[in-house]
């Protein structure tokens, strides 16, 4: 199973958990929601036969 590339041995807790505080700031600073799971919507096709 392939990771995202960041490796927690490549950091402390400490500099993981401030990452990801830096991008909750972010996305609180734009008025936008945080998820981790949603359902996609199912796709229609739309070219005509």
């Amino acid at each position: 199973m392939q990771t995202q590339g960041v490796n927690s041995k490549d950091c402390s807790l400490e500099e993981i958990i401030d990452f990801w505080m830096g991008i909750v700031n972010q996305i609180d600073g734009n008025g936008l929601k945080k998820g981790t799971w949603f359902k996609s919507p199912e796709l229609k096709n739309s070219i005509a036969k």
